[in-house]
């Protein structure tokens, strides 16, 4: 089964689908305000703020110290500044940043924390957006009620313990169901969708009556246009949007989402016991057609952290589904080996800083494809990648799949083992060090100027940059310029050795303005 296209939709699928200003001054008392407010500023000079889940006695006071106006500190209730300190300082100083810059209001502020939403999980910015994002009726508060009651069960922290899990979502029936723009704006809020969540929602129109967001698509080949919107500005290339393999029924599709997910102790997950991801019956054809191609998703609100093992266990290794673990922030695998016995899997992070995806003294071992997508940098470090060998008496040699928006820096990456195809990275700038691609890779490279460069003292933004890296149906040796025929320039490099069939065994491409398949 094809895979290269799963690349960016390991993260797209589980984040699109989850998927006034008012006066509060009072001019017509302008002087006894500053009597009132001079008062309370000269009681001290420094709020005195202790530590993060404590502030001064009077929060009102701690606000006017801050910077906020005295005008809308003094018509704050105290309960409310107290719910305001109970968050800690840094959400406390994110508040006070919000009211003085007229990012949200007071009468904003009050209204979502009297809906119960916790200010501690998210952006306020964003949760004071999603009470706004109602009308104010009855109606709609009571939906937002009910959107903070099924958010909170979403943001559960999870060790990807068997039984905390239950019936996965299905996520077609989620895009059917009475989701509700409180809901959707509530998870953007804490950060479910990623650093351009805002620009996800701009995309959605409610139900003018009743909020409610219904999405009229039943296939993950109608949602690929919101695909840029997601990553910032990668999508597919127009002439890959026919393609099959992107044509999936939502259906098809399951999701099991979380709070942040940590494995600090060695874990083993069945995918059986889940029920999730069984063997299609394909009449002893082993290349399933996209109506039998299954997706299921362990979708985490927050980082995914790995320093210890984790196997996850599938009898069904056909190639006929994908496996992902998607992070709305950062992904880390640290000292741990990860293990899955079915196909292919993938591991995305929609966190967009240089930090948004670390592999480190690991091995990933799978038994088909692998991708691993994000929208950042992608750093790898003393990591082995083993594909293909759950099924090869049923399947060809399977392929690894690397993406980042920016950069991927890859040093001591080794496939040990792997009954290996092709290898794909593509970045805006690779970095790759001390690299032993196998003798049966086809190897495609592309960055954004499809350049090479092969000084490990000066890397070039926008280059492939190779530093002792072999390619051993080449040579032996590391790479050189002598290796390559650069006759056509850049943007199409080929290796001057070929496989029997006449492919070069590696290639040096050129990004285009849209994610392109790996095919070329």
């Amino acid at each position: 089964m094809k895979f290269k296209s799963l690349i960016l939709s390991s993260i797209f699928i589980p984040s699109i689908l989850l998927t006034g200003q008012t006066d509060e001054s009072d001019e017509s008392d302008t002087s006894q305000d500053n009597s009132a407010e001079a008062s309370v500023v000269s009681s001290a000079s420094v709020p005195s703020i202790a530590s993060d889940g404590a502030t001064e006695s009077n929060p009102i006071v701690a606000l006017v110290r801050a910077g906020v106006p005295f005008s809308t500190a003094s018509s704050t209730s105290f309960a409310t500044a107290k719910k305001m300190a109970s968050n800690g300082i840094s959400k406390f100083l994110e508040i006070k940043d919000g009211l003085k810059s007229g990012e949200f209001t007071l009468v904003e502020l009050e209204s979502a924390i009297n809906a119960g939403l916790d200010l501690s999980k998210g952006s306020v910015k964003s949760l004071v957006q999603a009470v706004a994002s109602g009308d104010g009726s009855a109606e709609s508060v009571e939906r937002l009620q009910a959107a903070a009651v099924l958010a909170e069960s979403l943001l559960v922290e999870s060790s990807l313990s068997q039984a905390s899990y239950s019936s996965p979502y299905n996520v077609g029936a989620l895009s059917r169901d009475s989701t509700t723009k409180e809901l959707l704006s509530l998870l953007n809020g804490y950060g479910a969708f990623g650093d351009n969540g805002d620009e996800l929602l701009s995309l959605v129109t409610p139900d003018e009556t009743t909020n409610i967001v219904t999405l009229s698509s039943s296939s993950t080949s109608e949602l690929l246009n919101y695909l840029p919107k997601f990553t910032g500005s990668v999508g597919f290339a127009t002439e890959n949007l026919d393609d099959s393999i992107l044509d999936i029924a939502l259906s098809n599709i399951t999701l099991s989402p979380s709070g942040p997910i940590t494995i600090a102790s060695d874990t083993t997950f069945s995918l059986d016991t889940l029920g999730v991801l069984d063997a299609v019956e394909t009449n002893g054809d082993y290349d399933a057609r996209p109506s039998d191609e299954f997706v299921h998703i362990f979708a985490a609100i927050g980082d995914l952290t790995i320093s210890d093992d984790l196997t996850i266990t599938n009898t069904n290794d056909a190639e006929d589904h994908a496996l992902v673990l998607a992070s709305s922030d950062n992904v880390s695998v640290n000292d741990a080996d990860i293990t899955y016995t079915g196909s292919n899997l993938a591991i995305g992070a929609a966190d967009s800083t240089a930090n948004s995806v670390w592999l480190t003294n690991s091995k990933i071992s799978v038994g088909g494809n692998l991708a691993v997508a994000s929208l950042g940098t992608l750093n790898i470090s003393s990591t082995d990648i083993v594909v293909g060998n759950a099924n090869s008496e049923t399947s060809d040699p399977d392929n690894v799949y690397l993406y980042a928006n920016d950069l991927i820096s890859a040093k001591n990456l080794s496939f040990t083992g792997s009954r290996l195809d092709d290898v794909y990275m593509e970045a805006v700038t690779l970095n790759l060090t001390n690299i032993d691609f196998p003798a049966s890779a086809e190897v495609l490279l592309r960055s954004r100027d499809g350049t090479l460069n092969f000084n490990p003292s000066k890397i070039e933004v926008g280059s492939v940059n190779l530093n002792n890296v072999r390619h051993l149906g080449i040579s032996d040796q590391a790479l050189t310029e002598n290796n390559f025929d650069t006759s056509k320039g850049a943007g199409h490099i080929d290796s001057l050795s070929n496989f029997e069939n006449g492919s070069p065994m590696m290639r040096i491409r050129a990004q285009s303005t849209t994610f392109t398949s790996a095919t070329n």
